[in-house]
């Protein structure tokens, strides 16, 4: 059965940087030329265009429903991807979600509906929580 079907088309400064930082760090099967590039993982895709303007890049950010964001989450943590300040946590919209910051500065947020899950609070959240 055929669904609809959104797939984002992120700036990039340089398409050949971006193509390898989506292989290479991310695990992504990725074709490029060059002005253009299409990342494609475990029925994620995520297309990429060239862009001059650096603000445009590290202002732009994408969401991508996941199955398993824990799995994925663990797997970006190894490679040091994870963005500083979203590691995983299930948040009171009830999504399980983190993000990832890529070469280019795009934010991709990458989420999962919550199963019951209790929220996770970084160490560095905590160790911020003022007491009593």
């Amino acid at each position: 059965m055929e669904s609809n079907l959104a797939i984002p088309i992120l700036p990039t400064l340089n398409i050949h940087q971006t193509a390898h930082f989506y292989k290479h760090a991310l695990g992504f099967e990725v074709q490029n030329d060059i002005s253009y590039a299409i990342a494609r993982r475990e029925g994620i895709e995520i297309h990429f265009q060239r862009c001059n303007n650096v603000a445009v890049c590290e202002n732009s950010a994408c969401y991508i429903r996941v199955l398993d964001a824990d799995l994925l989450y663990s797997q970006f943590f190894r490679k040091g991807v994870i963005h500083p300040e979203c590691h995983i946590e299930t948040k009171s919209w009830g999504m399980r979600e983190f993000a990832v910051i890529d070469n280019m500065g795009n934010t991709l947020w990458f989420g999962e509906r919550s199963k019951g899950r209790t929220s996770v609070v970084s160490e560095k959240k905590e160790n911020e929580m003022p007491l009593g």
